[in-house]
């Protein structure tokens, strides 16, 4: 009989420990730097077309050697220069016209050259810029600068809930970074050039001014909460 009772008590013991789980706030915390950009980063391409793929692809080719000439010239490093894409297709469904295009992704280390270096591809062959996007060359430090900032803003939150909700003490149970939420943003969306001409006129020029890089972060919090009379 004993047995029994002891049995029971523990069974509802256990019952009673599972249904008074600790009292738990979980927040998420952000963090936003701005930092200004020291480069650059634009795809630039030719693309040639004819009925003969082998004359179309040499002809792009040709340009394209020009065009990296060009940006050799301007004083972009050969380790600055990478090829991004390069593909052979038919313009249209049955067409016998095939479309050559190559695509070089340029890095631009002196962000006041950049207008001159777009400028100076068109000039020399190149049909296509697009993907503008600037970038700081080391965004580590910065990085945890908005990390430290997002810890504080969810320590901010989860105290603020905490006194709403009567509690006194707060015991950090885990902490994250939300990688999903966070975001490197330099992008200049508005660039999209294509263009049949060879060349461009010498006076035509490509005003690029950069913008503020975006370092946002985001961690998540969670905390035990224990209450004024001691329970959690």
């Amino acid at each position: 009989m004993r047995a029994l009772l002891a049995t029971l008590v523990l069974c509802l013991g256990t019952a009673w420990a599972q249904e008074t789980k600790p009292a738990l706030v979980t927040v998420t915390g952000r963090g936003v730097i701005l930092a200004k950009p020291d480069r650059a980063r634009v795809t630039l391409g030719v693309e040639t077309r004819g009925p003969d793929a082998a004359v179309a692809a040499r002809q792009n080719a040709q340009r394209l050697e020009a065009v990296i000439a060009a940006l050799r010239k301007l004083g972009i490093e050969a380790k600055d220069i990478q090829t991004v894409g390069f593909g052979v297709q038919a313009t249209d469904g049955g067409s016998k016209i095939r479309q050559v295009s190559n695509a070089l992704e340029v890095t631009i280390r002196r962000l006041a050259d950049a207008g001159k270096v777009v400028d100076a591809a068109l000039k020399a062959g190149a049909n296509t810029a697009s993907d503008l996007a600037f970038e700081v060359t080391n965004p580590e430090p910065l990085h945890d600068l908005a990390l430290k900032q997002a810890v504080q803003d969810g320590q901010r939150k989860a105290k603020a809930l905490a006194e709403a909700a009567g509690g006194s003490k707060l015991t950090l149970e885990s902490l994250m970074e939300d990688e999903s939420g966070g975001v490197i943003a330099g992008e200049f969306n508005g660039m999209n050039y294509y263009s049949n001409r060879a060349n461009i006129s010498a006076g035509d020029r490509t005003p690029i001014t950069s913008n503020q890089i975006i370092i946002s972060v985001r961690v998540r919090l969670e905390y035990r909460l224990t209450t004024l009379g001691g329970k959690e």
